[in-house]
């Protein structure tokens, strides 16, 4: 019998077209608070859960749980938004007539600015990878196109070949719930990008050459679409990108610990300095409230205050 869970997933992925590490996030969520939850009303696992039972308590008793296992205020603040989402959900089909994750308020969370790098380092460390391999070239592409299109990382490993337009200096990038953008390529993400397609296919015809094509026990298929690709002749992982920018920046003695978000964090802040204007950043980091963008004001003012406090006599 399909569960209530398994059906609000499919409703996030077929009716809202939520990306898979949206789902899995939610599944996790889920999965999580069912645990909880049988534990509350005492039922083993192949006892239904009556839904309209549950009650705005046992939604408080998870979240303690949550407290007392350390988790921090920002995941209880996700898992809560979670069970508001599928308890939407179930009013919506009848399931339940009200929605009691809604009648509780979210831990308050202290906001942080995004952390990101200055245009010298940003220098420094596209130019770190060695551009006489075809590894070097295809990781100067990626931190070129992290940092002159704004993309996500997990954009950005869904890239195709045929999204990238070099006559036109443009990239299509899927985004969040699968909303398409074009947004513009720097030069920089151009000449990067182009060095290394003439190279790329230097990855297929060696994972071809590799008398087994193994990986954690699973068969490896070469991926001829995927833009970015790994040394198997496949698409690249989240977790590829972000080992590839730990071993470049480690050579850079001034930074650490950073994320590949740091570079679209660094992109969004320096057009603002530049000057542009909240909505074309909005439209060119995908950002469906503007209000995410808006951020980057905050940073922009902490900074000017930073100036103005080190250089003004009577500051």
């Amino acid at each position: 019998m399909e569960t209530w869970i398994a059906r609000f997933l499919d409703y996030l992925k077929y009716e809202r077209n939520c990306s898979e590490h949206t789902i899995v996030a939610y599944r996790r969520d889920l999965e999580q608070f069912e645990t909880s939850l049988r534990r509350i009303l005492g039922l083993d696992a192949t006892q239904p859960i009556d839904y309209a039972q549950v009650s705005r308590q046992d939604v408080r008793a998870f979240m303690s749980d949550l407290y007392e296992q350390d988790f921090t205020k920002k995941s209880i603040a996700r898992k809560l938004s979670t069970l508001r989402s599928f308890f939407n959900f179930l009013c919506d089909r009848k399931v339940i007539t009200i929605n009691v994750a809604a009648q509780i308020a979210s831990p308050k969370i202290e906001k942080k600015l995004p952390e990101f790098l200055n245009v010298p380092q940003i220098s420094r460390l596209v130019e770190m990878p060695d551009l006489d391999t075809v590894q070097g070239l295809r990781d100067r592409a990626m931190l070129e196109m992290m940092y002159g299109t704004g993309v996500r990382v997990s954009e950005l490993v869904g890239l195709n070949v045929g999204d990238v337009d070099l006559d036109q200096n443009l990239v299509r990038i899927l985004g969040k719930r699968r909303k398409e953008r074009i947004v513009p390529m720097g030069e920089g993400a151009i000449v990067a990008t182009r060095a290394y397609l003439a190279r790329r296919e230097e990855y297929i015809e060696r994972a071809k050459g590799m008398k087994q094509n193994w990986k954690d026990g699973r068969r490896i298929r070469i991926d001829h679409d995927a833009l970015f690709l790994s040394r198997y002749g496949n698409r690249l992982t989240v977790s590829s990108v972000q080992y590839m920018l730990n071993r470049h920046i480690e050579k850079l003695a001034e930074v650490s610990h950073i994320s590949p978000h740091t570079l679209r964090h660094s992109f969004a802040t320096h057009l603002l300095d530049a000057g542009a204007d909240l909505r074309s950043i909005q439209e060119l980091l995908g950002h469906e409230s503007l209000a995410s963008t808006e951020v980057y004001t905050h940073v922009a003012t902490k900074r000017l205050r930073e100036i103005y406090n080190m250089a003004h006599p009577r500051a």
